[in-house]
């Protein structure tokens, strides 16, 4: 099981911008959500929570997911 670490404090706007970014980026890679997983190393279900923004992401895994989708964090939120 994967260890918790506290989620970023990110208004509702951010966090559902966020969670379309990461499942656009995914689909224009061709990815499955268990693929996306395996890469950063978390279960499929904790990705998917994060496409359905029932829990966000640590800034640990957001730095994870701008890396291997080869975008900025600031993209990821929506604040370029």
């Amino acid at each position: 099981m994967e260890k918790k670490k506290p989620s970023l404090p990110l208004s509702e706007p951010v966090t559902i911008h966020l969670a379309e970014q990461m499942r656009k980026l995914r689909k224009q890679q061709k990815w499955t959500q268990a693929e996306v997983a395996s890469v950063i190393s978390m279960d499929r279900s904790t990705y998917s929570y994060y496409e359905t923004t029932q829990i966000r992401p640590s800034l640990e895994n957001l730095v994870k997911l701008a890396k291997i989708y080869h975008v900025t964090l600031e993209y990821l939120i929506g604040v370029e």
